[in-house]
């Protein structure tokens, strides 16, 4: 491979060579009479010389460049315990407030008969980031997250398999410049066996994702989801589907999030029905049963979290499914840490961003399978990142580089998101606010899964815009009545907290009241009381405007001008302000005691 490209039988190749090689000496008889096309008689170590003045300082990070490795794996795993090279140390400190998982014991003489590689919810990070708890250390990026992978495979010495659980390309400049195809290409060339469909995979539309199906160099699988018309399950979705791998036969099934068509554009699943459950897994599991696979796995973007107890949509799955029928589960969608045993089947999940990397060792038991998992921590500064993939992230990048480092303007303090999305935040009140004022209406609703990033005090640039809000929506002006102003409220606290950020207006709720009834009393900025019987103008986004998140009270209603870019509207906001911009308040849905 040169340059990313597979190297043909056909290509020609410029090669600089030193005098010795070239003649064809230590048994390099292939280059000698080669054509010369650069001949000055220079020495070597005057080069160097000359170099090493012009530099002053050698930094070694600017030459440890790991631009080749054998293929097929088998063959790079055989030469490196042939020569008892170990794997490479990637785990570092886990971060703050994570708890290990008990491990079971193992032998030191015994191996693996499968290790599992798996990342999940990539959302397009194809380069390394800096996180609040990374300590300025660069973290993630498809060149140290190939390395990661490629140390924890050859470490193994054992057949391995690398899975992503869904949600690989929506979320950042890089990737949505062309609706993921440079992230899609990524994980082919890092070597991605399969990849589950997350809802996140339809944000671009039927069309897209099945062009970035049929250019990808793994498989997409997901077995749940149906045609609604006919319950079948559609010619271009892949269930499931076999692995040789060594001796090894794995299977791995698909599974998408069952919720995908409350939280995705209408449209854009349109035609699909996604099934919940072990019954909808129940034909393929028998199917798969038949081929009698060695392992199976199920890849599925499907979460959940573990705290004092693990709790979420994957745990319940397990628990569901037939003994026995699948041997281990990549977890994804709820961008959280899960390394753990549910139902005899080892689950994990490796956080979000590829900021880490999930290893799920099974080994050979009298009884089945045992699984033993590990989260790691992805650390540029602890790998040697695949050179080629490095060049690929920046090409992509220096493309989007003028827009995304475009200043807009200054905060005095910072704009923060949190994990929890039921809580209010100043991201999402700014959001809103934003909307609210652009859009010159009565109130706005912001539903705060759309909120994606929080935003450092500081410089202002486009990019951390884009980070906040990356799914391209447009927003737009509905005239609502105070009913339906109501019911969007009282949709928002559903669940017993607020599920979006709000601006014009204060909301007085009871957690304590059943659902549908929590709303005590709504007063606008100019003190007057939400009156059902009014007529409000209401600034929304579009995925909301149609329904998205379950606010269908927005759809159908008259719309006011024309729709204006989500970006767009926070840039101008942000340019109208007094400059730093303080963060706005974040106590406008108040409980009642």
């Amino acid at each position: 491979m040169v340059g990313g490209r597979d190297v043909a039988p056909t290509d020609t190749f410029s090669l600089a060579l030193n005098s010795y090689r070239a003649s064809g000496a230590g048994g390099y008889g292939v280059l000698a009479g080669a054509p010369v096309l650069y001949d000055k008689n220079e020495n070597i170590r005057q080069l160097l010389v000359e170099d090493i003045q012009k530099r002053q300082v050698l930094d070694p990070a600017e030459f440890a460049d790991k631009n080749w490795r054998l293929v097929p794996e088998s063959a790079w795993r055989q030469a490196r315990a042939l020569f008892g090279v170990e794997d490479p140390v990637v785990q570092a400190s886990r971060r703050p407030g994570d708890e290990p998982a008990p491990r079971p014991s193992v032998r030191a003489s015994e191996r693996p008969a499968l290790r599992i590689l798996a990342i999940n919810d990539l959302h397009g990070a194809i380069l390394p980031r800096t996180y609040s708890w990374s300590n300025g250390r660069q973290v993630g990026g498809v060149a140290a997250l190939d390395a990661a992978m490629d140390s924890a495979a050859v470490g193994c010495r054992c057949p391995s398999i690398r899975l992503s659980a869904g949600d690989e390309m929506q979320g950042t400049i890089e990737s949505n410049l062309l609706h993921g195809r440079a992230t899609v290409d990524a994980l082919g060339r890092m070597g991605i066996a399969a990849a589950a469909l997350g809802n996140h995979e339809f944000d671009w539309g039927l069309d897209t994702l099945k062009a970035r199906m049929q250019g990808a160099k793994f498989v997409w699988l997901s077995a749940n989801i149906v045609d609604s018309s006919t319950g079948q399950r559609p010619a271009w979705i892949r269930p499931w589907q076999l692995f040789a791998l060594d001796t090894l036969r794995v299977a791995v099934v698909g599974y998408t999030f069952a919720g995908t068509k409350g939280i995705t554009f209408p449209e854009n699943t349109s035609g699909l029905r996604f099934q919940s459950g072990a019954s909808a897994l129940q034909d393929v599991l028998t199917e798969v049963k038949a081929q009698r696979p060695h392992v199976t796995i199920l890849l599925a973007h499907d979460g959940g979290f573990c705290d004092s107890t693990c709790h979420g949509e994957i745990f319940d799955l397990a628990q569901e499914l037939p003994k026995g029928a699948v041997d281990a589960i990549v977890s994804g969608h709820s961008h959280s840490l899960i390394d753990t045993t549910i139902a005899g089947i080892p689950v994990i999940q490796a956080r979000s961003n590829g900021s880490s990397l999930g290893i799920l060792d099974l080994y050979r038991t009298a009884d089945g399978w045992r699984g033993i998992g590990e989260v790691k921590n992805v650390f540029v500064d602890q790998v040697t990142p695949d050179s080629g993939l490095g060049e690929l992230a920046y090409q992509v990048r220096r493309q989007t580089e003028p827009l995304a480092k475009r200043r807009i303007a200054r905060l005095a303090q910072p704009l923060l998101r949190h994990d929890d999305e039921h809580r209010e935040s100043a991201a999402g009140n700014f959001i809103a606010d934003a909307q609210r004022n652009v859009r010159r209406t009565d109130l706005a609703i912001m539903n705060t899964g759309g909120v994606r990033a929080s935003v450092a005090a500081g410089e202002v640039t486009y990019e951390q815009l884009y980070a906040m809000q990356p799914f391209g929506n447009r927003v737009q002006t509905v005239r609502l009545s105070g009913k339906d102003v109501r019911a969007a409220l009282e949709h928002a606290l559903a669940d017993g907290y607020p599920y979006a950020a709000i601006s014009g207006i204060t909301v007085k709720w009871d957690p304590k009241r059943p659902a549908g009834q929590r709303v005590r009393e709504v007063t606008f900025r100019n003190k007057k009381k939400l009156r059902d019987k009014d007529t409000y103008t209401v600034a929304a986004n579009s995925y909301m405007v149609s329904g998205g998140s379950g606010f269908s009270m927005l759809t159908g209603k008259p719309q006011v001008g024309e729709s204006q870019g989500d970006i767009e509207v926070l840039e101008l906001y942000l340019k109208r302000l007094p400059q730093p911009v303080p963060a706005p308040d974040t106590n406008r849905w108040q409980e009642v005691k």
